[in-house]
């Protein structure tokens, strides 16, 4: 029997972790606009008041219990940049444990000025 080494083990897990995951995005209004670098789009955790559109219903779910509740915001910043939002107002987020999944959920937003 082979024994693997801790980057192996480490390597498998984060594999296994990044594979465990899954999300939506539902589209909201007519525009369409071309996706965005992750880095572009900030994470806010209330409505600004700075003047937007809802441009979709973005979700993320983790089925790790290995991956953090910031994992599921990072996965719903990525799922916002894919719909070309300025930012994404996170309205829900918790952490997996066992038995149940990890998630967050919030708005892709898109600035208008």
């Amino acid at each position: 029997m082979k024994n693997i080494t801790h980057l192996e083990f480490t390597v498998t897990v984060v594999s296994i972790s990044l594979l465990c995951a899954c999300g939506s995005t539902t589209p909201v209004g007519s525009h369409t606009y071309p996706s965005v670098t992750v880095s572009h789009v900030q994470v806010l955790y209330s409505e600004p008041s700075k003047p937007h559109e809802v441009i979709a219903m973005v979700s993320y779910t983790n089925l790790s219990i290995l991956q953090s509740v910031s994992n599921a915001v990072e996965g719903l910043r990525g799922r916002a940049a894919g719909v070309g939002a300025d930012a994404v107002v996170v309205t829900a987020a918790s952490r997996p444990t066992i038995g149940h999944e990890g998630s967050a959920s919030g708005k892709a937003l898109k600035w208008t000025r």
